[in-house]
């Protein structure tokens, strides 16, 4: 007895080994190791790298000039090094040393023989007015366009969402559809060995036999089939995750297709799901801040480019000096600033219609789902009623058989029927999951999930 057990403990403990695969375990298979993942969200490590070069016109600079020279009749030396630093406004700060002796080759300085010691700043007048400047615009515009790739990687990994729950239901689709066609061909041998009996004791022709062992040769093939494309939807969906089928199949287990259907939304949640998710509405928000930001940097095209320098010095043998610079630079026709400005504003315009058409899609994409998934919520309670009937139409068949009132033919319709009513039903059942991954689709919700489940890896 005891080693009966142990046998039995021995069998089933692989089985009992087992974790079922649930949709929500795919997300720890989302990372960037995966490289059909990666390739959707590879982008977005681009674009922080050209903001991070965009955020360099701040950097610091350092500067320095050595000059030498031994002619004829003029000689010279002049060195100078200096560390500048551009601010956001567009201002840059200076703070210099330099030494010039003798006669110099560009320009007539000369300092004491120590040298002298230089700070200034350069003001550009109507970018500090207006608080806008060219590197104000092209770190901002760098920003946003991170954040607008980022969503074009949510749109993306949405799409590769899509791909893998589909062929994720299609493995419980084919795995159910396998185990209604293995009854069918167990219902079959049944049959056979029913015949099999009543022709010995001659209660039926041995033809009988023959018909069966020919309808059980289908029911095989059908087996295959089913079997076939089970495995293949399998290794579609396999490929997305990088395991290899044997693992798969010794770690885990499948669900039934009906483990979890999905309730159906109020059309006002899920509207406002779409509206607060949905990658496209956000990057046509990001679109008309960087139209805005432009529109704001194009009004100091309506002023001159008047730039200010304010500079000090002080000579370790004369004391201290100043320069002052002024800089002016004016259009006259200024079609620069009208015509910029006109585009900009049709821009607005057109990112306007865009965002109103989109939400009418987004609207009628849902009210379409949503109508549809109450009607398979529908159509399901009228199948299960189907199949009762039809297991009990099969069941008197059955009976009929066995009492001779009835033909192979006629059973074989029973149980036939029976099969496609539960094949029925399964396919509504798949039917309605992909409903709901096609909501959260539009609702930009799976998206949001499978970004944040890669942040954190």
């Amino acid at each position: 007895m005891i080693k009966h057990f142990l046998i039995f403990a021995i069998i089933l403990s692989p089985l009992a080994a087992k974790k079922t695969f649930y949709k929500e375990h795919i997300l720890q298979y989302m990372t960037k190791e995966n490289p059909y993942f990666y390739k959707m969200i590879g982008e977005i490590y681009i674009r922080e790298a050209e903001e991070k070069f965009a955020r360099g016109a701040l950097d610091t600079q350092i500067n320095t000039r050595y000059d030498d020279k031994k002619y004829p009749t003029t000689s010279g030396t002049y060195q100078y090094a200096d560390i500048t630093k551009p601010l956001l406004n567009g201002m840059e700060l200076s703070l210099a040393y330099r030494n010039a002796q003798g006669v110099q080759e560009y320009n007539n300085i000369v300092t004491g023989k120590n040298g002298e010691m230089l700070a200034g700043v350069k003001i550009p007048v109507f970018s500090l007015l207006n608080n806008m400047s060219k590197n104000m615009v092209d770190i901002g515009l760098s920003k946003l366009n991170t954040k607008y790739d980022k969503e074009t990687s949510r749109v993306n990994i949405n799409t590769l969402y899509l791909n893998i729950f589909q062929a994720y239901y299609q493995i419980l689709l084919y795995k159910e559809i396998y185990g209604t066609e293995e009854e069918l061909f167990e219902k079959a041998k049944k049959n056979k060995r029913f015949i099999s009996r009543h022709i010995e004791i001659g209660k039926l022709p041995p033809i009988a036999l023959a018909e069966m062992e020919s309808l059980e040769i289908q029911r095989k093939q059908r087996l295959l089939y089913a079997k076939n494309a089970y495995e293949n939807a399998k290794n579609t969906f396999l490929q997305y995750l990088g395991i290899p089928k044997s693992i798969f199949n010794k770690k885990f287990k499948l669900p039934s297709l009906s483990h979890n259907l999905p309730y159906v939304l109020s059309q006002e949640i899920a509207l406002k799901k779409a509206l607060d998710n949905r990658s496209e509405l956000k990057q046509i928000n990001y679109q008309e801040k960087k139209n805005s930001l432009n529109k704001e940097f194009n009004t100091l095209e309506k002023y001159p480019k008047f730039n200010v320098g304010l500079y000090g010095s002080h000579d370790f043998q004369y004391n201290e000096g100043y320069k002052v610079t002024f800089d002016l630079s004016m259009p006259i026709e200024r079609r620069r600033y009208q015509g910029r400005d006109e585009a900009l504003q049709k821009n607005a315009l057109l990112l306007e219609s865009r965002k109103a058409t989109l939400i009418r899609e987004i609207t009628t994409q849902i009210n379409n789902i949503l109508q549809k998934m109450r009607m398979i919520k529908e159509t399901i309670s009228l199948s299960k009623q189907e199949i009762s009937l039809a297991k009990k139409v099969e069941k008197a068949e059955h009976k009929k058989f066995e009492e001779g009132v009835s033909t192979l033919i006629f059973l074989n319709q029973r149980e036939m029927n029976t099969l496609y009513t539960k094949q029925k039903l399964l396919n509504y059942y798949y039917e309605l999951l992909i409903l709901k991954i096609n909501l959260d689709f539009q609702m930009g919700i799976e998206s949001k999930r499978l970004t944040l489940n890669e942040e954190r890896s």
